[in-house]
């Protein structure tokens, strides 16, 4: 069998985007363009000249600047390489113009391809362009994260069914951990993440406003709970709940930290009230973790199923105007003043009700944690499934 051959630019970083590399279908190799990944099927490529370098990064930095100015796609230009042979890019958030075949890959929602800052994209004529790249036979497929992220793609750019082919679901995933979690500690500890780097009120629309103010009403009758909270806080909101000892603040916890804090934990809590995909969700399955999370129109429904490995949870807010508002980052503006102002409490009543039921129920923690866990051993999230499928898209 002949194999396939994929060319990364740059090497990932994301544990969950590692993983398309490692446990690799036996007849697909990849060729790494930066840094070193200890496997068989990957191999270092050979580097250009300090002069070709140079060249190639200021025309992308130029290319870049003008498409951010104008709304258009994410476009870069690769100049042709003698140097190694492949048969696709595989790019990240961009396409390609090059002699070669490309695939977009983890692709998020549409808003991705572009260069706006999180700005509206009202363009029409970029998104006939990005349309027109898309179809075009230089690209291979589309490598999306979620199920909405590709009906969303297909929505906004109105893609014809004969053509929606190309969209395919690659569901980011990681192997699960083996370790053994003290089954006699009386304590049950909850486990809040979030990513504070990236916005500075993340505290309202990441559901960390909830988390607190649903732990404060538990506690007065669980003496047995503890939270582990990472993440923005807002000084008044901080002054308030660090008066209660069982909660644990943290912000940016190292890597090798947050792997105790998951190993520890017996619930986790994300009930975000827009994200696009959640990489922290097959994080906590991997440990064993029942979820909790708000029940949107996006990917979260698909990562954690209701009643199964964990509980979603109902709210009164709109904060995602399903598919089309991916693109429209107004929304974020809007709906986070709304809940900054606002106390959801249909969310926190049905937040509180489903983590009542997880802290007294011991086998149902158990239970969903492991059914969880199974999604990525043999389930629609694993490997295997991930294997089979890109088999079947790269078969010779």
């Amino acid at each position: 069998m002949n194999k396939t051959v994929i060319f990364l630019p740059l090497k990932p970083r994301h544990r969950a985007r590692k993983t398309l590399l490692s446990n690799s279908p036996k007849h697909i190799k990849y060729i790494v363009g930066e840094g070193e990944i200890k496997n068989k099927n990957i191999k270092p490529i050979k580097k250009h000249n300090i002069f070709f370098n140079k060249i190639r990064d200021l025309s992308h930095m130029i290319f870049k600047k003008i498409f951010s100015q104008i709304q258009f796609p994410a476009i870069e230009i690769k100049l042709p390489n003698r140097n190694f042979y492949f048969d696709y890019y595989l790019k990240n958030i961009s396409v390609i113009l090059s002699n070669k075949k490309f695939i977009v890959y983890q692709l998020e929602n549409i808003l991705s391809l572009f260069n706006t800052k999180g700005q509206k994209l009202n363009s029409r004529l970029s998104l006939i362009l990005l349309k027109a790249i898309l179809l075009s036979n230089r690209c291979k497929y589309i490598f999306c994260m979620s199920e909405a992220a590709k009906e969303s793609a297909i929505k906004i750019l109105n893609i014809p069914q004969k053509k929606q082919e190309k969209f395919q679901v690659i569901y980011p995933t990681i192997n699960p951990i083996k370790y053994k979690k003290d089954s006699n500690d009386p304590i049950v500890r909850l486990l809040y993440l979030s990513r504070t780097h990236i916005f500075g009120n993340s505290f309202y629309w990441k559901g960390g406003k909830l988390v607190l103010q649903a732990f404060e009403k538990l506690k007065k009758n669980y003496s047995n709970i503890e939270l582990v909270f990472n993440g923005h806080v807002p000084p008044e909101f901080k002054r308030h709940f660090e008066k209660i000892s069982s909660i644990k603040f943290y912000r940016d916890i190292p890597y090798e930290n947050v792997i105790d804090f998951y190993k520890k934990a017996d619930i986790f809590l994300f009930p975000t009230y827009a994200d696009n995909f959640g990489f922290t969700f097959i994080e906590a399955m991997s440990y064993g973790l029942p979820i909790i999370c708000i029940n949107n129109h996006f990917a979260s429904p698909e990562l954690v199923l209701n009643n199964e490995t964990g509980f979603l949870v109902d709210t009164s807010l709109k904060f995602l105007k399903y598919p089309f508002g991916i693109i429209n980052y107004d929304w974020i503006k809007k709906w986070k003043i709304i809940i900054m102002k606002e106390d959801d409490l249909v969310g926190l009543n049905n937040l509180v009700e489903k983590l009542e039921i997880l802290i007294q129920n011991k086998e149902l923690r158990e239970k969903f944690g492991n059914n969880g866990r199974n999604r990525l051993i043999d389930g629609e999230l694993s490997i295997k499934a991930r294997n089979r499928k890109l088999s079947l898209l790269f078969k010779n």
